[in-house]
């Protein structure tokens, strides 16, 4: 597909095509910083939690407007134990993503 694009972000290499946005730098950045509090966080808490206390405190993102899933994607490779879901609000923005 010539429209197909391929875009590095955050470690990983995404694909993009019109009309999905291409992420842009500062977006980059902001989860990169992100990725770091929350993994420096991570390491500050003992490492022995009660099982029930470790359910509660697992990472949970909820991606609005997601267009690539390039936030979502980012958050849930770089979070160890991160669960991350990116919505769409348009039906072809949904198929885009997940060809």
């Amino acid at each position: 597909d010539v429209y197909k694009r391929q875009v590095p972000f955050c470690g990983l290499d995404l694909v993009v095509r019109p009309p999905v946005l291409i992420p842009r730098p500062e977006t980059e950045e902001l989860c990169s910083w992100l990725v770091d509090s929350v993994r420096s966080c991570l390491a500050r808490e003992p490492s022995a939690q009660p099982a029930a206390d470790a359910a509660n405190r697992q990472i949970r993102v909820l991606d609005l407007c997601s267009g690539s899933g390039n936030i979502a994607l980012s958050l849930a490779y770089g979070i160890p134990g991160c669960v991350a879901i990116g919505r769409v609000a348009s039906q072809l923005i949904a198929c885009l993503c997940s060809s």
